[in-house]
């Protein structure tokens, strides 16, 4: 289930006015921890193996972003590297010193959009 609340903003489409818009609440961050542990309840593997398992990944994607690779996980999304950089007048110029930041871009997959999207139950908060 997902609460929200509603929040009276500047409507984009006519300045001076405002209208009411539903926004999801932010419940708070669920840690590692708990998720190895619902996962080892539902499975045959142990924290441990969860754990072993996540890190084991999270460094092979981290490889293979590195190498140049997208890291599509089915049924969750892809995982793709994004730079800004500083522009130049002339392709003889760019030097890769130029690029000032990486991020780490993430696109859900569509299952994974799906089954957020038909498993939802929407409740206001109350106050």
């Amino acid at each position: 289930m997902i609460r929200y609340t509603v929040k009276e903003l500047q409507d984009p489409t006519n300045r001076p006015s405002t209208k009411y818009y539903a926004k999801p609440v932010y419940e708070g961050t669920v840690p590692m921890s708990e998720i190895e542990r619902d996962i080892s309840s539902i499975s045959t593997l142990s924290r441990a193996d969860v754990r072993a398992t996540t890190i084991a990944l999270v460094d092979k994607i981290g490889d293979y972003l590195l190498n140049g690779y997208n890291v599509k996980i089915d049924e969750l999304g892809t995982f793709f590297l994004r730079s800004q950089s500083v522009g130049k007048e002339t392709e003889k110029e760019v030097r890769g010193k130029d690029i000032m930041k990486l991020n780490i871009g993430f696109k859900a997959a569509p299952e994974f959009k799906e089954k957020l999207k038909h498993n939802t139950e929407l409740r206001k908060k109350r106050k």
